[in-house]
């Protein structure tokens, strides 16, 4: 700032860390720099155990605490309209009412619903790493640069990179290793520290800020052992009693008052460690003191007893300053300049790399004329696949493996099934019949030939190969020599047909 303090001056203290954790998580969405060891885990950002509780549900279809999760942070990011409970009852997760679950109702297809579409299949057939990134697109959480996603997804990758995980044992990965996996910030960066008033014990910094503090006084002991003498219970000798007001004006008053001054005097001890911690400033948040004078100790409390004995308590007084604003006594100010990403960079390869398919024992494509890349495809599709229902199957696994895009598969599907249903192509497609598709045939002189299939009927067989462009006479002699090859192998009779892709007589029969 104007007086010379970089973020690296700044520490900020908390009582636990579920606090500092609220802290750090608002500082990294406003794209300011935090270090801290303790509150930057995976675990406390609520995007990361969404994407968790995603996966669980797409495991398991009846764990309602998964779906409550997903339902709940999609509710408070507006995602979902409407409150909670409304939408817990509406996804048949519980009735509130009757206080049961509601079987009937299908999750996904409620998601469906409120245009947050998970197709469960394609979703589990990606690969770890992919199906992690396309939830980040699915629900739009790459909107903002958010760290956590960033080394959420680096610890997926590393996982899957030492071992084909699935999903369920990334699962049980995450929950062993919850606690340990965080943001890792670079040292020497100019950023704020957060940090437990516990670690902070022995350090100091030029400005710390204390934001919570509303602590009260609380007994660090719920119970307590103390000697115990009862006539009517002789062999009882010690007891172990509820640390409470109740004790007072007993035996065991001197014990309870013993514990209550401990307690105090831990929050006294814990004011010590925050106050002297800052060497140019310090900023204390508290709240409003409580309006009974018999009102259990809190830090608010002690700050208006002070404010008291300085003659400067006013009621209508918020702010209160003391001492002179200093400058940084540093001469140079360190910083190191970093791009800050605006958005989280999330694209499907799919999408963009179509592999290009030209492997030599894959295709059969003479004609230059012809597309090339499109002939070949529909050469590989038919290639395998035995019968017309094996099309949707196939097409969608080219699809997940990114051979082809989604507007392809429209065309090539539609493409393929006209071409199978014609009359003289379908005979060789339908159920029952006994297919090879591409064998590898041993020829006398050691050689190898691969027709595109085979279709056997008793001791016969018909030799049928795959073409693209205008019929050549080179075609009919391939096949020829397949038919010869087929003979020789005692098959008779054999049959030879030329199916040209693309036709409108598809079929020419080989003698």
């Amino acid at each position: 700032d104007e007086d010379g303090f970089g973020l690296k001056d700044i520490s900020i203290l908390c009582r636990n860390n579920k606090n500092a954790s609220l802290i750090a998580a608002d500082l990294l969405e406003n794209k300011i720099n935090v270090i801290s060891s303790e509150s930057l885990l995976l675990v406390n950002s609520p995007t990361i155990r969404f994407i968790i509780a995603v996966l669980k549900s797409l495991l398991n279809k009846d764990d309602k605490i998964a779906q409550t999760e997903v339902l709940s942070y999609l509710t408070k990011t507006n995602r979902l309209k409407g409150k909670l409970q409304d939408n817990l009852l509406d996804f048949g997760i519980v009735d509130f009412k009757k206080g049961d679950k509601n079987p009937g109702i299908n999750f996904f297809e409620k998601l469906a619903e409120n245009n947050l579409i998970l197709n469960k299949y394609s979703l589990l057939n990606l690969t770890l790493y992919d199906l992690c990134e396309e939830l980040i697109r699915i629900f739009k959480l790459n909107e903002i640069a958010d760290p956590y996603l960033q080394f959420f997804l680096d610890a997926v990758i590393k996982l899957s990179n030492e071992q084909n995980q699935e999903v369920y044992e990334m699962l049980d990965w995450w929950e062993d290793n919850k606690s340990k996996l965080s943001i890792v910030v670079p040292e020497g960066i100019d950023a704020v520290q957060v940090m437990t008033i516990h670690k902070a014990k022995g350090l100091e910094f030029p400005i710390v800020i204390y934001p919570f503090a509303t602590e009260k006084h609380r007994r660090t002991k719920d119970k307590l052992w103390v000697n115990f003498e009862d006539k009517e219970i002789p062999k009882l000798k010690v007891a172990l009693v509820n640390t409470s007001k109740s004790l007072l004006e007993t035996q065991y008053e001197a014990a309870y008052l013993e514990e209550d001054s401990k307690s105090l005097l831990d929050l006294i001890n814990l004011l010590y460690v925050v106050f002297t911690r800052p060497v140019n400033r310090l900023y204390v948040f508290t709240s409003q003191p409580p309006q009974k004078s018999d009102a259990a100790e809190s830090v608010p409390k002690l700050i208006k007893q002070f404010l008291f004995a300085q003659e400067m308590w006013d009621e209508n007084k918020s702010n209160y300053t003391f001492g002179i604003k200093s400058k940084n006594s540093k001469t140079e100010k360190e910083q190191n300049e970093g791009l800050i990403l605006e958005k989280f960079i999330s694209n499907s390869w799919q999408n963009r790399m179509l592999l290009s398919l030209q492997a030599p024992e894959h295709w059969n494509v003479d004609d230059p004329e012809t597309n090339q890349q499109w002939g070949n495809l529909i050469h590989l599709i038919l290639s395998k696949i035995k019968t017309i229902q094996d099309v949707d199957p196939l097409l969608n696994k080219f699809q997940l493996d990114g051979i082809i895009d989604k507007s392809e598969k429209k065309n090539i599907t539609s493409f393929i099934k006209g071409f199978l249903s014609h009359p003289d192509v379908e005979k060789y497609f339908i159920e029952g019949l006994e297919i090879k598709t591409e064998p590898e045939v041993l020829m006398v002189n050691g050689k190898t030939s691969r027709p595109d299939r085979l279709v056997f009927k008793g001791n016969g067989v018909i030799v049928i190969d795959f073409k693209t462009g205008k019929p050549k006479e080179k075609h009919v002699q391939q096949v020829r020599f397949y038919i010869g090859i087929m003979k020789h192998l005692a098959y008779d009779p054999v049959k030879g047909v030329l199916l040209y892709l693309g036709e409108e007589s598809p079929a020419v029969e080989v003698n």
